[in-house]
């Protein structure tokens, strides 16, 4: 009820989990890569689509931690699985 999605520019999305635990946060992460799955398994396009997922949690407050940095967090973590998914498909 209190979570958001939005764009965050380009081919970009943030989700907002507020209040979610960490085992929350691994279950979406895991419907997510099912669904992108499902779908390249369903369809007949000539190309599949990928989807790199970053992780950042904490709490924003005025003295310790900025809703910014906690987005800058998931941004190098998904830039990271961007990599290691480029890696991968390289190697394989």
């Amino acid at each position: 009820e209190s979570d958001i999605v939005a764009r965050l520019g380009g081919d970009e999305f943030g989700a907002l989990l507020t209040g979610a635990a960490a085992a929350d946060t691994d279950q979406v992460v895991e419907r997510l890569n099912d669904a992108i799955a499902r779908r390249n398994d369903e369809t007949d396009e000539p190309f599949e689509v990928s989807l790199s997922i970053g992780v950042a949690s904490g709490t924003p407050s005025l003295e310790t931690e900025s809703l910014d940095r906690i987005v800058e967090a998931a941004d190098v973590a998904m830039l990271s699985a961007k990599r290691e998914r480029k890696q991968a498909a390289l190697a394989g």
